[in-house]
């Protein structure tokens, strides 16, 4: 069963049934063009939506499993060495470890109190091909639910963060980074992460079973593209200009 690859997520032990029809999004919230100059990262806010919040107003949980080049870019998870945050590459932790043993701490912010609210695992490496899995599985309402709505730091934030301080308050909880190593990219290059399994649990209110939606849920984002900074692109502008001015001089 797919539901079962996802080690955080069947911790749940749901019985589910028959996939669902598409009913959710999940958005990665970054922007998709990467100026060259820097910086080298950008937040990414995962956030859950319903195609129709009345009829599908919350969800339990959600898991991607992914595929990246190490060599172009990776996640970046927030921990507390000594009191001092500093922050790592998940493609670093050791494979089959979750991220949370080596100090690595994801929550969920919908119940970033529970244990395993929001998890992490390196499936494996294998020279700069990560194989990745995150996931939250403490859920709630969807966040264009708008008759019981998620709280602040959900809407601000998205569903799972980072736990980059101690004590654990929602000032010290950030959103995970995406970091680019631009020594292996250049201008024009797309960076993208592959998707190779996928898990939305909702309940099902035809039967008040818990579903596994993962195989219609629609997932927006985890591709990005490397432009010229700001200056280069007027200054590409300007020589355009002055190329086209040229040749009508000379057809004249």
């Amino acid at each position: 069963m797919k539901f079962g690859k996802f080690a955080a997520i069947s911790a749940l032990a749901l019985s589910l049934g028959a996939v669902a029809n598409a009913q959710f999004t999940l958005i990665w919230d970054a922007p998709t063009t990467i100026d060259i100059s820097g910086p080298n990262f950008v937040e990414v806010k995962f956030r859950v939506r319903s195609d129709d919040p009345s009829i599908y107003p919350d969800f339990s949980a959600w898991g991607l499993e992914l595929i990246y080049d190490y060599s172009k870019t990776d996640f970046l998870v927030g921990r507390n060495v000594g009191g001092t945050v500093s922050w790592a590459r998940a493609g670093d932790a050791t494979p089959g470890t979750g991220f949370s043993t080596l100090g690595y701490l994801l929550n969920s912010t919908y119940n970033p109190a529970q244990a395993g609210g929001g998890s992490g695992t390196v499936l494996s490496r294998s020279g700069n091909t990560v194989n990745l899995r995150i996931a939250v599985v403490a859920g709630g309402s969807v966040e264009n639910n708008t008759d019981s709505p998620p709280s602040s730091e959900v809407l601000n934030k998205g569903s799972l963060v980072t736990r980059t301080g101690v004590p654990n308050t929602a000032a010290n909880r950030v959103p995970l980074r995406i970091y680019f190593d631009f020594s292996n990219l250049r201008v024009g290059d797309t960076v993208s992460f592959q998707i190779v399994d996928k898990v939305l649990l909702a309940t099902d209110p035809n039967t008040g079973q818990t579903r596994d939606f993962g195989d219609s849920l629609v997932v927006q984002g985890g591709t990005f593209t490397i432009v010229p900074e700001p200056a280069s692109m007027i200054a590409l502008g300007s020589g355009l200009v002055g190329l086209l001015a040229l040749r009508r001089r000379r057809s004249n």
